[in-house]
Order: C-alpha cells, then sequence, then structure tokens
C-alpha cells in the first residue's frame, strides 16, 4: 500500500540529518526518507507473519524481534537513519572499523545488504541470525528474556559499552512492560 509520507519525511530528516541544515536543503536524507518511507509498506499483519517465520527459524522468541522493532524503527523500514541503520531492525553499516550488522546478517543469510536494507522480512531474519549467532547457537537453554542481554547489546550495533547496555535495557523494558504506539502509517 503506498503511504501519504509528506508530513512524516520532514519529521525524520530533521530527527536524523547531520548538520544544521534548513528542511528545504537535505538533499540525499529526503530523498532517501522519501523513498523509503513512500514505498509499499507491509501491513502489522503481514509483519506479524514475518516475525514469526523468523523467530521460527532462528529459534529466537518474536517478544524480542518485536521490542528491537518497536524501539529502533517503530516498526518501519526505514533508510539510513543518523547512526547509519537499516530497516525495522536497524541493521548497521558503519564502514569497517565500526558496527557492520547489516553486512554481516547479510552474509549470515547469502543475501546482499540491498536486499536487507529494502525487505522487511530478511531485514527481520538478518537480525534473528545475529541474535542466535551471538549466542553461539545455544541459546534455546535460555529461560529468561534476560538470558539474551549479552546478544541484545551487540545487536544494538553501538559501540561503547554503556550504550549497548543502556539500549539491550529498553529492549527488554519493552517486553517486560509493553508498550503500544501508531506508525507512520497510522495502525
Amino acid at each position: 500500500i503506498l503511504k501519504d509520507v509528506s508530513k512524516t519525511v520532514p519529521w525524520e530528516v530533521t530527527r536524523t540529518s547531520f548538520g544544521d541544515e534548513n528542511i528545504d536543503d537535505h538533499g540525499d536524507d529526503y530523498a532517501k526518507w522519501f523513498y523509503y518511507l513512500s514505498r509499499p509498506s507491509p501491513s502489522i499483519k503481514t509483519l506479524e507473519k514475518y516475525f514469526q517465520k523468523a523467530s521460527e527459524e532462528f529459534n529466537i522468541p518474536v517478544e524480542i524481534l518485536h521490542a528491537i522493532a518497536k524501539f529502533e524503527s517503530n516498526w518501519s523500514m526505514t533508510s539510513p537513519t543518523r547512526d547509519k541503520g537499516w530497516g525495522l531492525m536497524h541493521l548497521t553499516d558503519r564502514g569497517k572499523d565500526h558496527s557492520q550488522t547489516l553486512l554481516e546478517a547479510s552474509e549470515l543469510l547469502n543475501l546482499s545488504p540491498e536486499i536487507l536494507k529494502k525487505d522487511a522480512l530478511h531485514n527481520i531474519r538478518g537480525a534473528a541470525a545475529l541474535l542466535a549467532k551471538y549466542n553461539n547457537y545455544e541459546h534455546t537453554s535460555f529461560t529468561k528474556y534476560s538470558d539474551w542481554l549479552p546478544s541484545l547489546k551487540i545487536v544494538s550495533g553501538l559501540e561503547r559499552e554503556d550504550l549497548q547496555l543502556g539500549q539491550a535495557n529498553d529492549y527488554l523494558k519493552i517486553i517486560y512492560d509493553g508498550a503500544s504506539s501508531k506508525t507512520h502509517w497510522g495502525e
């Protein structure tokens, strides 16, 4: 479904752009956000199927995948954020000396990074594959969500330990406390 993003794009560009440019002069940032937010977007019902598929494929609790997507993108496929994260799950592409969860996930899935940037199902699968890998594929013995904390820190794409821990705890807070909001498209 094509969406009207005329009100959403300026807000997202202002929120994620670098520098103090005037909103009318965001050039590439505006174009990227317009492209990503105006593309046909899966409904929440379809996204639920994608989350369930990734959960089952990689044996990751669906609640963890939901929480990451809620925190990172409010369940929206996005263009690169200020810290170079892509899609629902905010897979990062910060360059060779920084977090590369996008490239790592694409290698695990044997798909190009471009597919993970643009396809919601594969973006979710990418994060699930990373979580499984970061737990050395031994997460079947986990009995509580907090057992996932070390892998959630890494999948955050952040580099500083304190920021990783804070964000991983934010994911867990969403699971434990719940969260609700409307997507950019009012669902």
